[in-house]
């Protein structure tokens, strides 16, 4: 079976915000990675172009950024 490999379409983000629990400074990356293929489809039924793909990852990077991050410190008591 042939193996077929999609373009990816790579997201880097940072954020930069303050620790939910204590309020110290957190500096957190991720990186958001999409392909465009033809399984990536919108709503009409029409494959996603690089540029609708691209706008996914933004949307989905704006979610991260609204997500509260904890310290390391806090976050190893929140584990507990």
């Amino acid at each position: 079976m042939p193996i077929i490999k999609f373009e990816q379409v790579r997201y880097n983000t940072r954020k930069r915000c303050k620790c939910a629990s204590c309020g110290k400074a957190v500096s957190r990356s991720t990186t958001i990675i999409k392909t465009v293929n033809p399984f990536n489809k919108n709503a009409d039924g029409s494959i996603k172009t690089r540029a609708e793909v691209r706008a996914d990852c933004d949307k989905e990077a704006s979610k991260w950024h609204t997500k509260p991050e904890w310290c390391k410190d806090c976050n190893e008591q929140r584990s507990r």
